[in-house]
């Protein structure tokens, strides 16, 4: 018949491929992890829908097992068939699990059964296993009552689908499965590997490990499968009426538990499991498959005649599907031994093919070391269970005590309440600590009691006890040949080193060690004698343990003179090992060992000829090793061919993949985390300098319309008095002035402005000044605060320049001109400096002359003061009354000093040194230095009392304003452009 099986090469479809294969059936399928990984069957269809179809149809049996990655195909299949037309007889089996009853209602049994000591003891031992109520195995005629996993409501839907597709051509079947079991492991195989590994001391059961999991070996459901398409033909008055649920499991009720309990007893942990919580499960796969509880009947594969390979149970065939693991996984133990004189290089290549093949590197050192820190270990953790049983019995005590307290109190209240019956009260209450005492004696013999029974601290003391028995006292503080072989046989016997083997580093160093360490274990009653084997030589050949012998034996023999040269050259010998001393007695020793003519003490002989309890010898070889060989380039080759591959669990194929996938997943992760901070940076940044443009613009707007507003009022306010000047004032002004410039000779150099005078200079020699008083005189002097009428000004054409008499033999030149309140300031280019006499008059010709001990650089001036600089750095301070004052702390430096400016408020709130093209320096009243740093050459500086304005020449000499509000040292910071 021809039977097609979808992904043919996956765990439990390639046992039933080959199962069918093996009885002459034509296999058909498709492959899961690419063609050349699948195996028994003959024809390999691609998985997409027309070669699908294409198989569906020229298939006699079809199989799909069903699971959450194949809903949709198997769902596409049962289409298929349900629309197809066709003559033949078809059979679809679909194998669906125990998860499709996961949620069933349980039927609970009214008598609990009784526990057995061993599952009370187990109780005792681990606090996190809870007892169950025991219930009735579900059975294939219940099929309709099941319930499914919230994950697996899906599987019922194909389910029916499968069942309702059957028809007069077409027979279809549901097979519910156990748990699969057996070869390379599938769901188990998380646990099967750390109990291999041997990395913890327990295997992890998923929360109490009470639930019950149905399993069926793999083997045994290929077998049920091919008997039951042999059995299932069907005759046509019965074809609408035949069973299509069947249930496959084996006839073992196991739990959680009892499954991983057998597991860790399997590979040497001896049954040590460790309970974890849910969020402790997690971290492990398939936890629903594990957690679920289902119990089940075998049903009618019971019935079926076929050699079952595990039809009691896992618990009941571990050896069986340990070795099936094993063989799978390629995970036989590799047992080596080096042998060699010293100095050799036995340690050196120890530790090199110790990492190549991840076995046990066992030197004597280590050994000895080893054993005693878990002595140590042992000690510590039985005393910790003493101290803590002790804490505890003491909390008891104080309970009771407490409890006895309460009931004295209890009595005494009842007593004053029934003083009628003090006596028979009195009595009461004796009886009651008769029975407390009573209690209390028997709580302290139970513990006694289980002082013997197999709990933690017996254990743990039987441990201990088992450990100090390897050695024995002995004066000297060392250990005999008898000793060190039992504390080797310890360490080649844990979990480990059964499991994965190891690398014996020079030891056994004579027969007599080596008769010790590999001697079998005693016989126990009932054991079959063994047969004697005989050697070449008519001698009895020796009998060693199959656990504990080397599978390989590699000897070096090495010159004598390469072996001192070697000595020689060690850096730090060790005193009585590796010096020359300790050199020349171990050297003895192993020539004692080593001479093939003395058979008695041949140590190489000795491994050649003996044989193991199960029939296996040692494979042996000698490598010569000379002064020209390299041992990385030329022996360790050697002894890598010598030795093979390695048999240690390495990752698998697909584990490697997955490690990969989920590397190359949080590399690209990262990446794109990257990727997505750098994003959300660059947004974050942009919606800012966004928000501070739009800030920026919103104030500009705003100081903009205020500026603008502040105008028009100014514009409003000075509008009377500017229509009256025009009208007025300013056309017989101009035309005076106009008259008394044409009038003056020569080319005007400087103009200043003071409050009540101008004065003008001609070609840096003459001054002319104007209206000293003429303030007063408009009717805007401190007398009138109203706008004046036009004869006031009856008497400005009346007044002229006046040639100031200061320079009548024109030997100054005029550097800085400047005007005060009612006073004209005149520095000359030599660093002289003239000022008027300051008295008002309708003359201003008088100048008086200020001398000092260095040239005077620059001035500045405001209403009433007037601040100068000399070249030396010194600065000077004229007040309103003329009074000189010297400043302690020089405000400027000369250096590129150009102009000198205060503010025109009252008093020097602010002092202005401008320097040509670099910057600005501003001093406040409070003397707090600023300086401004404009991008571009300063043109111009002027200042009022509180604000600051600077001109700079931008590109295409176009003028920058830069204004700055200096009054509270530079609140704010303006751009006009």
């Amino acid at each position: 018949m021809k039977v097609f099986v979808f992904e043919a090469d996956d765990y439990a479809e390639k046992y039933i491929c080959e199962k069918l294969y093996e009885k002459k059936h034509v296999t058909m399928g498709t492959s899961k992890k690419g063609a050349d990984s699948i195996q028994f069957v003959t024809k390999v269809f691609e998985n997409n829908a027309g070669s699908i179809k294409e198989a569906l149809l020229e298939a006699d049996i079809i199989i799909y097992l069903l699971k959450e990655n194949n809903i949709d195909d198997t769902r596409y299949a049962i289409k298929i068939l349900e629309a197809a037309e066709f003559n033949d007889r078809k059979t679809f089996i679909l194998i669906s699990n125990f998860m499709s009853w996961s949620s069933t209602r349980k039927h609970f049994t009214e008598d609990d059964h009784d526990e057995s000591d061993e599952e009370k003891n187990d109780i005792n031992n681990n606090e996190t296993t809870l007892k169950r109520k025991n219930y009735e195995p579900f059975s294939e005629d219940t099929w309709v009552m099941r319930k499914p996993h919230q994950r697996f409501k899906t599987f019922i839907e194909i389910e029916k689908r499968v069942a309702r597709a059957k028809s007069k051509y077409l027979k279809s079947f549901v097979f519910f499965s156990g748990l699969f079991y057996g070869e390379e492991e599938d769901k188990l195989h998380q646990f099967f590997k750390l109990a291999w590994l041997g990395e913890k001391e327990t295997v992890p059961v998923f929360l109490d490990g009470g639930n019950y999991i149905p399993m069926i070996h793999v083997g045994d459901f290929a077998s049920v499968l091919d008997k039951f398409i042999e059995n299932s033909t069907i005759t046509e008055t019965e074809e609408d009426d035949y069973q299509q649920y069947y249930i496959a499991c084996d006839e073992s009720h196991l739990t959680l538990n009892d499954i991983c309990k057998s597991i860790s007893k399997m590979f040497g942990l001896g049954g040590s499991i460790d309970n974890l919580n849910e969020t402790e499960s997690l971290i492990y796969d398939n936890f629903d498959f594990l957690t679920a509880d289902v119990k089940f009947n075998i049903g009618a594969i019971g019935e079926y005649e076929f050699e079952w390979i595990s039809k009691e149970g896992f618990v009941a065939n571990t050896e069986k599907i340990r070795a099936e693991f094993e063989k799978r996984r390629n995970l036989t133990p590799l047992r080596l031994m080096i042998m060699g004189p010293p100095a050799s290089g036995k340690s050196f290549y120890s530790d090199i093919l110790q990492k190549k093949y991840r076995i046990q590197h066992l030197s004597t050192k280590r050994v000895i070391e080893e054993f005693e820190n878990r002595v140590k270990e042992k000690e510590q953790y039985l005393q910790h269970l003493i101290e803590e049983k002790q804490e505890k019995k003491q909390r008891d005590k104080e309970e009771r005590a407490k409890q006895k307290a309460l009931q004295k109190s209890k009595a005494k209240e009842d007593n004053e309440e029934n003083e009628n019956n003090e006596g028979d009260e009195e009595n009461n209450h004796e009886e009651h600590e008769e029975e407390a005492e009573s209690n209390e004696e028997t709580e302290e013999h139970a513990e006694e009691e289980e002082e013997n029974e197999n709990n933690p601290i017996s254990m743990a003391r039987k441990e201990l006890e088992d450990l100090k028995k390897i050695i024995k006292d002995d004066a000297t503080n060392r250990y005999d040949d008898a000793a060190i072989c039992r504390i080797f046989k310890w360490k080649m016997t844990t979990p480990k080193c059964l499991n994965h083997g190891w690398i014996l580093d020079g030891f056994p160093k004579s027969i007599e060690q080596a008769r010790l360490l590999f001697a079998p274990s005693p016989k126990g009653e009932g054991d079959e004698d063994e047969e004697e084997e005989v050697s070449d030589n008519g001698k009895a050949k020796e009998i060693v343990d199959d656990r504990l012998y080397p599978d390989y034996v590699v000897t070096f023999r090495v010159d004598v003179k390469l072996l001192e040269k070697r000595v020689s050259n060690i850096a730090e010998p060790i005193t009585g090992h590796s010096d020359n001393e300790g050199f020349n007695r171990r050297m003895e020793i192993y020539k004692g060992m080593s001479n093939a003519q003395d058979l008695v003490h041949y140590l190489f002989g000795f491994m050649e000829e003996s044989i193991t309890t199960k029939k296996r010898q040692a494979i042996c070889r000698e490598i010569e090793v000379n002064n020209e060989m390299d041992p990385k380039k030329d022996i360790l080759p050697i002894l890598k061919e010598f030795i093979g591959i390695p048999h240690n669990y390495g990752p698998s194929q697909k584990e490697q993949e997955e490690k990969e996938r989920k590397i190359r997943e949080l590399q690209e992760e990262l990446e794109n985390k990257r990727i997505r901070e750098q994003q959300e940076r660059e947004e974050k940044e942009r919606q800012a300098k966004e928000e501070r443009e739009k800030q920026l613009k919103l104030y500009a707007e705003r100081l903009e319309e205020i500026k603008r507003q502040e105008k028009v009022m100014l514009e409003i306010k000075s509008q009377p008095l500017r229509n009256y000047l025009m009208e007025n004032v300013i056309p017989t002004l101009t035309q005076g002035l106009i008259e008394e410039l044409i009038s003056l000779k020569g080319k005007i150099t400087q103009v200043v402005a003071g409050a009540r005078h101008i004065a003008i200079c001609i070609n840096d020699l003459f001054i002319y000044c104007i209206g000293n008083n003429y303030a007063n005189q408009l009717g805007y002097g401190k007398t009138s605060k109203k706008i004046v009428k036009k004869e006031n000004f009856r008497l400005i054409s009346s007044y002229s320049f006046v040639k100031v008499d200061w320079n009548l033999n024109s030997e100054f030149k005029v550097k800085q001109l400047g005007c005060t309140g009612n006073e004209t300031v005149v520095l000359t280019k030599c660093g002289k400096l003239f000022i008027t006499s300051g008295k008002e008059s309708d003359s201003i010709c008088s100048f008086k002359e200020y001398s000092f001990y260095d040239k005077i650089s620059v001035f500045g001036t405001n209403w009433g003061d007037l601040f100068f600089v000399t070249e030396s750095g010194a600065s000077f301070l004229l007040s309103k009354m003329w009074k000189l004052k010297t400043l302690d702390t020089p405000l400027f430096s000369t250096k590129n000093l150009q102009k000198l400016k205060l503010s025109t408020g009252l008093g020097h709130d602010e002092v202005i040194g401008y320097f040509n093209e670099e910057r600005v320096k501003i001093y406040t009243g409070e003397m707090a230095e600023i300086v401004l740093k404009p991008e571009l050459p300063i043109l111009k500086v002027n200042i009022s009392a509180t604000v600051t304005i600077i001109y700079c020449f931008k590109e295409h000499n176009d003028l920058q304003c830069k204004l700055f509000k200096t009054k509270g040292l530079f609140d704010i910071l303006l751009h006009f452009y």
